[in-house]
Order: C-alpha cells, then structure tokens, then sequence
C-alpha cells in the first residue's frame, strides 16, 4: 500500500527541514574545526537539501490534473527530477576527490 499525496508531502517536507539543520550544524562544525571532510558531509547535506526540495515541488505538479497544455497529466516531470538529482549526485561523488578543492594530500584517485 503506498502513500498518499499528502503523506509523501509530509515526509519530503521532514527531509528538507532535516537536511537544512544538517548542513547548518556541519557548516558550523566546519567552520569551528577546520576539518575538510565535516564541510564536505555539510556540502551534502546542502546537496540533499536540494534534492528533497525539488522532489517536494515535483509532489505538488505531479498531483496536478491533466489539461489542454499538459493532456497526459503532469507525471512527465517525475523522471526528469530524478534525473536531476542523479547528476547531482555524480556530480558530489566526482567533486568529493581532495584535488578540486586544493586538498592535494587526500585526493581519492592517485597523486
């Protein structure tokens, strides 16, 4: 049995609110140590953030119904949020290597 509308709203909506606290908490974490690897767990939170924002608009448009512009409804914009978020995604794990920052010494794939 899945979730209604609205309970998929809520939970999205937990989420955004979760990761925002996460990524303030790391940013500050952050900021206080010095360490690279808590702003690096902060930049996810950020990136989660995002994620979980957009999929809380696609929620909204999705539950939309069908009209003269959009006939078959508005479901089309569920795949091109994941896609989205996917490239997001690749896009952190590339970024997350230590050399596109400067971090020379702890670069994940060789000097």
């Amino acid at each position: 049995m899945g979730m209604t509308d609205r309970q998929e709203s809520r939970v999205l909506l937990r989420s955004v609110i979760a990761n925002a606290v996460m990524g303030v908490a790391g940013l500050v974490g952050a900021l206080m140590s010095g360490s690279t690897a808590v702003l690096m767990d902060s930049a996810f939170s950020w990136v989660a953030f995002g994620t979980a924002l957009l999929s809380c608009w696609a929620t909204t448009v999705v539950a939309r119904p069908s009209n003269e512009r959009f006939p078959l409804g508005y479901t089309q914009f569920e795949p091109w949020v994941n896609a989205i978020n996917a490239i997001k995604a690749s896009g952190f794990v590339v970024g997350a290597d230590g050399r596109w920052y400067g971090d020379n010494d702890h670069a994940c794939w060789g000097p």
